[in-house]
């Protein structure tokens, strides 16, 4: 399974994972990470805004973490779907 997550930073400085809309909207720099857990291999990444590299490298391990705590969830979710557990 891939997982991804989005972080976008606002203009008051905020940081904020998986934003809705109109934080999209708001954002001033964003992140999507695409991850393979398995492999712990980072499969995908796309940045816009302005970045240095301690604020890229931090908001890469914030998404990665961010995919990693998503695999239990989409695995139970594929399991319930199949119609097991």
């Amino acid at each position: 399974l891939v997982t991804s997550c989005q972080m976008v930073s606002l203009a008051n400085g905020q940081m904020v994972i998986d934003p809705v809309g109109s934080e999209c909207a708001a954002s001033t720099s964003d992140m999507v990470v695409a991850y393979l857990p398995s492999c712990n291999q980072v499969t995908y990444i796309q940045a816009c805004g302005d970045w240095d590299v301690h604020a890229f490298k931090e908001t890469a391990d914030v998404c990665i973490n961010g995919c990693r705590k998503m695999l239990p969830i989409l695995r139970q979710g594929l399991v319930q779907a199949k119609g097991g557990q």
